[in-house]
C-alpha cells in the first residue's frame, strides 16, 4: 500500500538577479524530502512562477501569478541588488507577493511561515542603485513590521542558510518539541532519557564559575574549527563543525575527524548529537570501547541498540541488519582507538562492517588512528577527513563572551564593565598562549579564566606565574584523578591544605589532622 503524505507547499519569490539561488532552494527541498520529509511524514514542493504557471487574462499580468499561485504553507523571498518592476499594487511583483503572504499570515493563517534572505555581497559596477535603495527601504519595512530576515555572502552560504532555516521551520510548524517517528499505529514523540540528557549537558564538573552556578556544556561549548585532510591537493582548506553538520546529503555521510589530548573530542560528539537530535535526527553515541573484538555485524547491530535503548526513552525503532532501514540513524564513535580492544588490524573490517549497515557514520579518535597514506589498510578510504584545529583569535573572544555571560544579570552589571572584563582576558589569554607552553584549546583556555576569577591581579607577572602554578596542578589532577567529577574536591582540598600552611605559619600538619 503506497503511503499518503502530507503536501508542504513552499512559495519561491524573488525579482530576476537571483536565479542560482531558486534553483539551489529546489536542491535543498528535494533533498529533505529524503531526510525531514521521512521523520515528519510530509512531501515538500516549491512553488514557483516559472513552474506554476500558464499565460491567462487578468486585472494585470502579477494577478495572474497570483491568482495561479494560489495558498501555499511557506513564503520564501530572496533578494539581491533588484527589487523588481512595478505593479498596480506595490513597487514590484516580489513585494506584492510578500505583502499577500504577510496579511495571510496576519489574518487567516493560510501562509504559516515567512522567510526572507538579502544578498550582502559587495555591489558590481553595474548596479541600478534606485533599484538597490529600494531593496535597502524593503529591509528598513521589514524591520519596521517586526520580521527578521537572514543575510547570505555568497551560493554557499545561501544554500547553507537556506537549509537550517527551513528545517527549523519545519520543525516548529510539524514538530511536537521532540523526534517524532511515524509507525503502523500512529505518531510516537521520542525523547531523550534523563540520565543521557544530564551526560550531555554535563561539562565534565573540571570548572567552577564566580557565578555559584553549575555550568553545562552548552554554556560554554563553542563549535571547533576543522582542518580538512585532502590528499589531492596541498592547499588548506578549513571548515566549522557548525557547517559540516548543517543538514545530510542524501547519499549520507561519513566523517573521520581526529584531534590531538584534550582538543575536545568527546565534547564535540556530545554537540554533534544534540545537533542531529534538533535536526530531528536520530543520533547514536558509542564509544570505541564499547565494541570489543567482536566485530561481527549482529554484534554491531546489538551494542547499537543497546546505546538506543539507554539514550532515548519512548523510542518505536532500532537498528536492524538491512541498511536502508537504518538511514533516520546518525552513528557518532568516540575514541575509536579503543574500538577492537585496540587492535588496529581488525579496525579496517570494523570499518567496512559499520559501512554496511549505515549510511551516516562520524568517527572521532585521537591522532593515532592510521593516515590512509601511511596504513596497509586503510580504514577510513571513503570518509572525508578532518583534523581538530587549535582556538584562533576568533574562537577564544566567542569563548571569552560565553563565560562572562553566565549568571549575569545586564541590569546590575553593565555591558560596559562586562565588554571591559572581556578584553582584559582575551589579551591575557593572548600573553599566556603567546609563550606557546600550552596548547589553545578550551579545557584550558577555561582553565585560565577561572584562574582569573580566583586569583586578584598584583601584576602581570605575578598573574602569569601563578596561572602556570595552577596550570600544572590542573593538569597533574587530571591525568590522576580516575573519576572526573572528583577533582573538584581534591581542587578544595588542596586549597585548605595550602592555607593552613601559608595563613597559618605551619610547617607540618599531623596524619589525625591531614585524615579529618
Amino acid at each position: 500500500m503506497s503511503e499518503t503524505r502530507n503536501l508542504v507547499r513552499i512559495f519561491i519569490a524573488s525579482p530576476s538577479d537571483v536565479q542560482k539561488e531558486r534553483g539551489i532552494a529546489d536542491t535543498v527541498v528535494n533533498e529533505l524530502n529524503t531526510t525531514i520529509g521521512d521523520t515528519y511524514n510530509i512531501r515538500l514542493e516549491t512553488k514557483k512562477w516559472e513552474n506554476n504557471t500558464y499565460p491567462a487574462i487578468g486585472e494585470y499580468p502579477q494577478d495572474v501569478i497570483n491568482e495561479q499561485i494560489g495558498d501555499y504553507d511557506i513564503f520564501v523571498g530572496i533578494m539581491k541588488h533588484k527589487f523588481g518592476s512595478p505593479t498596480l499594487h506595490a513597487d514590484s511583483g516580489t513585494e506584492e507577493e510578500f505583502n499577500r503572504a504577510y496579511d495571510n499570515y496576519k489574518n487567516d493563517g493560510t501562509c504559516k511561515n515567512l522567510m526572507l534572505f538579502f544578498n550582502k555581497e559587495s555591489l558590481p559596477q553595474d548596479t541600478d542603485f534606485e533599484q538597490f535603495k529600494k531593496v535597502l527601504n524593503f529591509k528598513q519595512k521589514l524591520s519596521s513590521k517586526g520580521i527578521l530576515y537572514k543575510e547570505y555572502e555568497n551560493d554557499d552560504k545561501f544554500e547553507k542558510e537556506f537549509r537550517i532555516t527551513l528545517c527549523a521551520c519545519i520543525k516548529n510548524i510539524y514538530g511536537r518539541s521532540a523526534n517524532i517517528i511515524r509507525n503502523d499505529s500512529g505518531f510516537v514523540s521520542t525523547y531523550l532519557s534523563d540520565e543521557f540528557s544530564q551526560y550531555l549537558n554535563s561539562s565534565g564538573n573540571l570548572f567552577t564559575h564566580s557565578s555559584g552556578l553549575d555550568i553545562s556544556l552548552e554554556d560554554i561549548y563553542v563549535p571547533l574549527n576543522l582542518k580538512i585532510l585532502d590528499n589531492e591537493t596541498k592547499t588548506e582548506k578549513r571548515t566549522n563543525i557548525e557547517d559540516l553538520t548543517s543538514a545530510l546529503d542524501i547519499d549520507g555521510i561519513l566523517y573521520n575527524i581526529v584531534g590531538g589530548e584534550s582538543s575536545g573530542k568527546t565534547a564535540l560528539c556530545k554537540y554533534l548529537f544534540k545537533r542531529y537530535f534538533n535536526q530531528d535526527l536520530f543520533p547514536v553515541l558509542l564509544s570505541g570501547s564499547d565494541i570489543n573484538s567482536n566485530i561481527r555485524l549482529d554484534n554491531i547491530i546489538r551494542v547499537v541498540n543497546d546505546k538506543i535503548g539507554k539514550q532515548y526513552s519512548s523510542i518505536s525503532i532500532s537498528a536492524t541488519l538491512e541498511k536502508s532501514n537504518n538511514n533516520r540513524f546518525i552513528l557518532i564513535i568516540d575514541d575509536f582507538q579503543k574500538s577492537a580492544k585496540g587492535n588496529d588490524k581488525y579496525w579496517k573490517l570494523l570499518v567496512s562492517n559499520i559501512e554496511s549497515l549505515f549510511s551516516n557514520i562520524i568517527i572521532v579518535g585521537d591522532v593515532s588512528l592510521p593516515n590512509d597514506e601511511l596504513s596497509a589498510y586503510p580504514p577510513f578510504e571513503n570518509f572525508e577527513k578532518f583534523h581538530i584545529l587549535e582556538f584562533g583569535a576568533d574562537l577564544r573572544n566567542k569563548l571569552v563572551e560565553k563565560w562572562y555571560a553566565i549568571g549575569i544579570d545586564t541590569s546590575i552589571e553593565s555591558r560596559n564593565e562586562m565588554r571591559k572584563k572581556i578584553d582584559y582576558a582575551t589579551r591575557y589569554i593572548k600573553t599566556i598562549l603567546g609563550k606557546n607552553f600550552i596548547p589553545a584549546v578550551p579545557i584550558y583556555i577555561l582553565g585560565i579564566l577561572q584562574s582569573l576569577e580566583s586569583v586578584k591581579q598584583s601584576s602581570e607577572n605575578y598573574s602569569l606565574h601563578g596561572f602556570y602554578y595552577e596550570h600544572l596542578i590542573n593538569d597533574a589532577l587530571f591525568h590522576a584523578v580516575d573519576n572526573q567529577k572528583n577533582i573538584g574536591f581534591y581542587r578544595k582540598f588542596l586549597t585548605k591544605l595550602c592555607y593552613g600552611f601559608f595563613y597559618e605559619n605551619r610547617k607540618s600538619v599531623s596524619i589525625d589532622e591531614f585524615d579529618e
